[in-house]
């Protein structure tokens, strides 16, 4: 790996390892799954302003449109957030911003890994963001990382943790870059459609979360501004 590549590196890490996962951790912790996942829908929307911004990608009025519905999506379910928190939503309101923020810092890793993915082997890539991503976290885990007692823990904790591990986290990350090695960022970004479908089914049938008249209203902006900015412009 040249050592010029390293500070691109280094960012994408802190982008999609590192702050991507603390502010991701925290924001869950204190909202519900079902909040979570529909703001995560917002990630499209994102990776399009990002792109108009630093890729140069243009924005017709649909676009725009969409972003503007997309985000009120968003703003909505953030604001109005703890007019519904239960025990299992102790802070919806920062929790739902945490998350927000999660999706901003993930679509800047789409970018970048884009770049990444055409010069470098999933394996070598996942290697150098997984180090940088370890330096990152680390001064935030570290605390509670050796507070946790494993010698207490029953089985089903150990499975979980195996689960985030192994399939959550490092299955994910590689196939999210063997998928963007081969399409474009947007197109990898909108698949995030099927994480509020999924999170929704699963989180109802364990008795996690619950459907509310503003999660769907929110839900049903954000979905409509993704529609939006994803329409092509007709040619002429």
């Amino acid at each position: 790996m040249p050592i010029k590549e390293l500070p691109l590196l280094a960012l994408a890490a802190f982008c999609g390892v590192g702050f991507n996962m603390v502010t991701f951790m925290k924001g869950l912790s204190l909202t519900s799954p079902i909040s979570a996942s529909v703001l995560m829908v917002t990630t499209p929307i994102i990776v399009l302003v990002l792109s108009a911004i630093f890729l140069k990608e243009r924005l017709y009025a649909s676009r725009i449109l969409g972003i503007l519905i997309g985000f009120s999506g968003a703003a909505l379910l953030i604001f109005l957030s703890n007019n519904g928190s239960s025990e299992n939503a102790t802070d919806p309101a920062l929790g739902n911003f945490l998350v927000f923020i999660n999706a901003v810092s993930y679509s800047f890793y789409i970018i970048l890994a884009k770049k990444l993915t055409t010069r470098y082997h999933v394996f070598t890539l996942m290697k150098w963001l997984y180090l940088f991503g370890v330096l990152f976290i680390t001064p935030f885990g570290i605390m509670e990382g050796l507070a946790f007692d494993f010698g207490t823990a029953n089985t089903d904790t150990l499975w979980y943790i195996g689960y985030v591990v192994l399939f959550a986290t490092f299955g994910t990350y590689m196939l999210n870059i063997i998928a963007i090695r081969t399409l474009k960022p947007s197109v990898v970004a909108v698949f995030v459609y099927l994480q509020p479908l999924l999170a929704t089914l699963i989180a109802i049938g364990l008795d996690k979360d619950q459907i509310t008249l503003y999660k769907l209203i929110a839900g049903g902006l954000i979905f409509t501004g993704v529609f939006i900015t994803s329409i092509p412009k007709k040619a002429g």
